[in-house]
C-alpha cells in the first residue's frame, strides 16, 4: 500500500511539474523604436492603440487582453467588458501596472515617453509597434504581434489576407479614370470640424484611391469654418460613423451650416466609415482601401 501511494504521488508531482511549464516559450524582439523585448509570458495583455486591440483579437487571443485604451473599439462587444486605462497618448502608468500585465504591446505614438519609461522600469515587457500609415506598416505590425504571440502561422495568413485585400482594390481602381474632389472631415459634435490637410494619412489614402483631396490646401489637422468648407467645394465628403452619430445622425448632417451648401450635401454623396477602418493601419486596410475606392467612385 505505502508503495502503491509512493508511486502515486510520484506521478502526479511530475504530472504537475508539466503543467506548470509556461505555456510560451522566451522570445526576443526588437520593436519598432529599435528596443529588444524579451517575452515570455502573454497570458495578460494590455494593448495600447485601436490597431493594436484589433489585431491581437483577429490572431486570436483577445482572451487575454485584460486592459486597453480609449480608441480600442473593434472587434465589437467584445471590447466593451475590457477594462480601459485611458487615451493612448495620455496614459497613466499606475493604471495600467495595477492590472498586473505580463506584456504591453503598445502603439508607436502611445505615451507621453515619461509614462512609457515608467512601464519599463517597472520590469514589464513593453512591445512598441507600428509607424506611418502604409501598407508595409500594417504588414509589420501584424507580424510583430504575430511572433510576440507565437503564432507566426497566424500572422502569415492574416497577412496573406490583407494583401489580398490591397490587390482586389488595386484592380477595381485600374478601372478608374476620374478623380472626384474629397473631403474628411473628423467631427466630435457639432461645434468642430477637423479637415484632413495634406501630410495626413487621410490624404495618402484619398490619393491612394484617385480622389483629389479637397483639404489640401492645409497642412495637417485644421479646423475648418463653415465658409471655408463651402468655398473648398468637395464633391465628395468621407466622414466616420461615431462623428455622424456625435452630430445626431444623416439628416443634421446635411442641414449644417457650411456642409449644407457643398456639392457633396446637395447630391447627397457622404460616405461614412467605422472610425478604425478608416483611420487604423491594420488588419483590414485592404478591406477599407476597396470600400473607400468604391464609395469614392459610385460602385455598390
Amino acid at each position: 500500500m505505502f508503495k502503491f501511494m509512493s508511486r502515486s504521488v510520484a506521478l502526479l508531482a511530475l504530472a504537475s511539474a508539466f503543467w506548470t511549464i509556461p505555456t510560451s516559450a522566451k522570445v526576443q524582439i526588437t520593436g519598432s523604436d529599435g528596443i529588444a523585448v524579451e517575452i515570455d509570458d502573454v497570458s495578460r495583455l494590455v494593448t495600447l492603440g485601436g490597431v493594436i486591440t484589433e489585431t491581437v483579437f483577429t490572431l486570436g487571443y483577445g482572451d487575454r487582453i485584460v486592459g486597453t485604451d480609449l480608441s480600442s473599439t473593434y472587434p465589437q462587444p467584445e471590447t466593451e467588458g475590457i477594462a480601459k486605462v485611458g487615451y493612448w497618448r495620455a496614459l497613466s502608468a499606475e493604471g495600467i501596472l495595477a492590472l498586473k500585465p505580463s506584456l504591453i504591446i503598445a502603439d508607436h505614438e502611445a505615451g507621453p515617453p515619461q509614462v512609457i519609461s515608467k512601464i519599463r522600469d517597472a520590469g514589464v515587457p513593453l512591445l512598441i509597434v507600428g509607424g506611418e500609415h502604409s501598407a508595409e506598416v500594417a504588414v509589420e505590425t501584424i507580424s510583430k504581434i504575430a511572433e510576440s504571440l507565437q503564432c507566426v502561422q497566424k500572422g502569415q495568413e492574416l497577412i496573406a489576407r490583407l494583401r489580398a485585400e490591397l490587390k482586389e482594390a488595386e484592380r477595381f481602381l485600374a478601372t478608374v479614370s476620374e478623380e472626384p474632389s474629397a473631403m474628411f472631415l473628423y467631427m466630435r459634435g457639432a461645434r468642430v470640424f477637423n479637415v484632413a490637410g495634406s501630410a495626413t494619412p487621410v490624404h495618402n489614402v484619398l490619393t491612394a484611391c484617385k480622389a483629389s483631396n479637397a483639404g489640401a490646401g492645409v497642412e495637417g489637422w485644421k479646423q475648418i469654418n463653415a465658409e471655408a468648407l463651402v468655398a473648398a467645394a468637395p464633391a465628395i465628403l468621407v466622414i466616420t460613423s461615431s462623428g455622424l452619430a456625435s452630430v445626431g445622425g444623416m439628416e443634421t448632417f446635411l442641414q449644417m451650416p457650411g456642409v449644407a451648401h457643398t456639392p457633396a450635401a446637395k447630391n447627397k454623396r457622404v460616405i461614412v466609415m467605422d472610425d478604425l477602418l478608416l483611420l487604423g493601419c491594420g488588419p483590414r486596410i485592404g478591406q477599407a482601401r476597396l470600400e473607400l475606392a468604391q464609395g469614392l467612385h459610385g460602385a455598390h
